[in-house]
């Protein structure tokens, strides 16, 4: 059964290495709130490779919007699309 995952805060490059570990291949991750931080550099991010998405409002927010990170941007509409999309979520 995948997961959504709702990363609210700035987690740690171990933190997220964690995370992917107890992780589902087919989970997804969403990055919103201070969250976002964590989809800095995510070449080297334990995430890449994943599904991984963004609220765009919140990376423009803190100033992101430009920074290029390798994540899908998405609206709120969207996240809610997701949260109906997988069965269950956790928020981190």
């Amino acid at each position: 059964m995948a997961i959504l995952h709702i990363i609210s805060t700035h987690l740690s490059t171990e933190a997220l290495a964690k995370l992917k570990q107890r992780s589902h291949a087919d989970d997804a991750f969403v990055l919103m709130d201070d969250g976002v931080y964590s989809g800095l550099g995510l070449a080297d991010n334990p995430l890449s490779g994943c599904s991984v998405y963004v609220l765009h409002q919140h990376a423009l927010q803190r100033g992101l919007g430009g920074v290029e990170m390798s994540v899908v941007h998405i609206d709120m509409a969207q996240l809610v699309a997701l949260t109906v999309r997988y069965s269950s979520s956790m928020s981190w």
